[in-house]
């Protein structure tokens, strides 16, 4: 058997027509098409008020915005960009200050901007790309595979690291007793027998 397809219109009117119809009652048609009663009074009076066409779901738009800039803060903001059009937002906002002192506020720096963007006045930078740098492993030739520098060097490494700081230790060693004056000797103390 196929799905049947309604949309919520149809659905909605069928509501209306089986509340108008008085067979069941307001809760049991809201049970039936799965629906709270108080959304279920909601559509009856829409109905009432302005039949099927009130059944369309309305536009969540608020009526009025409260901290929308004025058609007086528009137009000062577009005639600062068109005299001065290298400008951007808070050049403009100072401009505004200065010009219009006896406003008691300013829209923000980010309002103009966006304003300024919307109407097509502004354009977004070129973001400049950091040069990368000149390694030497980016110096070999790509046909080598990357290196797995998550893996430990070898031991070999790690020895030789320790023979080179041995080796730096015993120079700084040497230079200390030039430097002071006393003989440099290979080892000072004869080097002891373990107990058994």
């Amino acid at each position: 058997m196929p799905w049947t397809e309604t949309c919520v219109m149809k659905e909605r009117v069928k509501f209306i027509m089986e509340v108008l119809d008085s067979t069941y009652s307001m809760a049991e048609l809201c049970n039936y098409y799965g629906i709270s009663r108080k959304t279920g009074y909601k559509w009856l009076d829409r109905y009432r008020q302005g039949g099927i066409e009130a059944l369309h779901n309305r536009s969540r738009k608020p009526y009025s915005h409260p901290h929308e800039m004025s058609r007086q803060v528009k137009v000062s903001i577009l005639a600062i960009k068109k005299r001065f059009p290298k400008w951007g937002a808070p050049k403009i906002r100072s401009r505004l200050e200065r010009i219009h002192p006896a406003w008691g506020s300013y829209p923000a720096i980010s309002t103009i901007g966006l304003f300024l963007h919307k109407q097509g006045l502004t354009h977004p930078r070129k973001r400049r790309r950091r040069a990368t740098p000149n390694t030497p492993a980016e110096r070999t030739s790509s046909s080598q595979p990357p290196e797995d520098r998550t893996q430990s060097p070898p031991i070999w490494s790690k020895r030789a690291l320790l023979l080179s700081m041995l080796e730096s230790t015993v120079l700084k060693m040497q230079r200390k007793n030039v430097a002071i004056g006393s003989p440099v000797t290979s080892i000072s103390r004869p080097l002891r027998k373990r107990q058994a």
